[in-house]
This record gives structure tokens, C-alpha cells and sequence, in this order.
């Protein structure tokens, strides 16, 4: 019965909230819960760094513009800086 609307760009529950933040808006609780999606993934030695963000960051930068943007500082520098990294993916 409910409906899920694309405005300026962003996906809407009946053209309100979007989905994310529709989670705890009880008067989309009958269409919106609030089990993730999860994934397991092994993280192994090889990995030089874990992104992990919500929709927001996803919906507007890609895997390879986030590794772009993030290893700079990360990887082959004496002093890695995680925080501007994030900061820089904001």
C-alpha cells in the first residue's frame, strides 16, 4: 500500500523521508524497518584499508572515487591520517 517516490534525486517513503531516515518515523513504521542489510566479509592482511559509510557518502561518490580520495592518505605515508580522510569523503 505504501510507495517509494525518486525526488531531486533521492528515494522518498510516500514522497516524505527518505528511506534511511524513515527508520524511526512511526508513521512509516508500516513500511520502513529497520533490519539491515548485512554482509560478512573477512578482512584480510592484504586489504590496505576498510571504507565503511552509510547511504549518504554511497549515493554520491563510487568504490573507486572513495579509494581515490582515501589512500593518499592512508597508504605508503609515515604518518596515515584516517580522520582526514573521512573528512575528505564528506
Amino acid at each position: 500500500g505504501g510507495y517509494v517516490d525518486l525526488i531531486r534525486g533521492v528515494w522518498r517513503v510516500q514522497g516524505c523521508l527518505a528511506v534511511s531516515r524513515g527508520i524511526g518515523d512511526q508513521h512509516l513504521k508500516q513500511w520502513i524497518i529497520a533490519e539491515p542489510e548485512t554482509k560478512i566479509v573477512r578482512i584480510k592482511p592484504e586489504y590496505e584499508f576498510l571504507i565503511m559509510a552509510s547511504d549518504g557518502l554511497w549515493d554520491k561518490v563510487g568504490n573507486q572515487e572513495a579509494v581515490d580520495i582515501a589512500r593518499p592518505l592512508l597508504v605508503g605515508v609515515d604518518e596515515p591520517q584516517p580522520l582526514t580522510a573521512c573528512r575528505r569523503l564528506v
